[in-house]
């Protein structure tokens, strides 16, 4: 459906199309710190695009923004991944929560062509990838590992994640890299018990730059089942491989029979930080425990080989649970 549709040489750059798409703005402040806010689009056209934000922007502000465009737009049978470069026209209060932007797209660039099958609505923006070297991610009270990042943002495991929607300041280091990234983020998803995605909506150029440099090091992120096995890791003796899946239920079955008298609620494996995570609970007190065993501790047990590590792990368990039943 066409929302209009001027006359003669304007009529292909005036075409609105009905478009709900994810969109990421980004706009440099005075002080030359780069602010970011995400969206969804409500239509598009050849010289604009209307969204709804979380927060309005000035009028006359120039932005930077990828966006999916329709094939009816792109003029071919595919739609195209554009990173754009425009100005703010005018925001409008739309709804409780929400701001109506019409920005302009000045020029813009083709990044990629995608299939004509693809679904432009819940295709993501920045792809996701396994970080090149080991990252940590370090914010008030807490140091976790991080399972995989983008340009937009990272995934953070960490067993108590923050409340969705918490802004907090985030270091991201490595041992490898020369410069740490300093941010603001946002949590915009979380994971009981596993971690938090968050967004990063604010960082300096240099920032920017050594995340674009990390980003394009990486390999895609396919999920914790591409992750696993890591190298090094040993197949018991007649087995041709092993899944993540298989691990799992060797990792609940072995804690089962270490802790028979404690429910066995969830297992996870943390790609980040490459742990197994037991999720156990006292069934008389409720007190619960999430419990790290080491991947590699569990690759030496499953292997059919030295079971001391995991299992005095395991054995801690019920003395922890104790502990805490006790205190509280």
């Amino acid at each position: 459906m066409v929302v209009s549709e001027p006359k003669g040489d304007e009529r292909r750059k005036g075409t609105r199309v009905p478009a709900e798409h994810p969109v990421i703005l980004e706009w440099q402040t005075r002080e030359g710190e780069i602010h970011r806010a995400r969206g969804t689009t409500r239509d598009m056209a050849l010289g604009g695009v209307y969204c709804y934000l979380e927060r309005p922007l000035a009028a006359g502000t120039e932005v930077e923004f990828n966006l999916v465009f329709p094939a009816q737009l792109a003029g071919g049978n595919t739609p195209l991944k554009l990173h754009c470069i425009g100005k703010t026209i005018r925001s409008e209060k739309a709804g409780q929560r929400a701001y109506g932007v019409a920005l302009s797209i000045d020029s813009s660039e083709v990044m990629e062509a995608l299939e004509a099958s693809v679904d432009p609505g819940a295709h993501r923006i920045h792809a996701r990838i396994v970080p090149p070297v080991s990252l940590q991610a370090e914010y008030p009270g807490m140091i976790s590992a991080v399972r995989d990042v983008s340009l937009a943002g990272a995934f953070i495991e960490d067993e108590r994640p923050l409340p969705v929607g918490r802004v907090f300041k985030l270091r991201l280091t490595s041992e490898k890299l020369d410069k740490e990234i300093e941010v603001a983020a946002v949590v915009r998803r979380v994971e009981p018990h596993v971690g938090m995605a968050v967004e990063f909506v604010a960082l300096t150029p240099e920032a920017k730059k050594t995340l674009e440099e990390i980003v394009a090091g990486g390999r895609p992120w396919r999920g914790p089942q591409e992750a696993f096995p890591s190298e090094g890791w040993q197949v018991a003796e007649g087995q041709k491989g092993t899944s993540l899946n298989e691990v799992i239920e060797f990792v609940r079955g072995r804690a089962a029979q270490a802790t028979p008298q404690l429910e066995i609620v969830a297992c996870h494996y943390r790609a980040g930080s490459k742990v197994f995570s037991v999720h156990l609970r006292d069934p008389v007190s409720q007190a619960e425990l999430l419990l790290p065993i080491s991947e590699r501790w569990v690759n030496e047990c499953h292997a059919g080989g030295d079971c001391s590590h995991m299992d005095r792990a395991l054995g801690s368990a019920s003395r922890i649970l104790d502990l805490r039943s006790r205190s509280g």
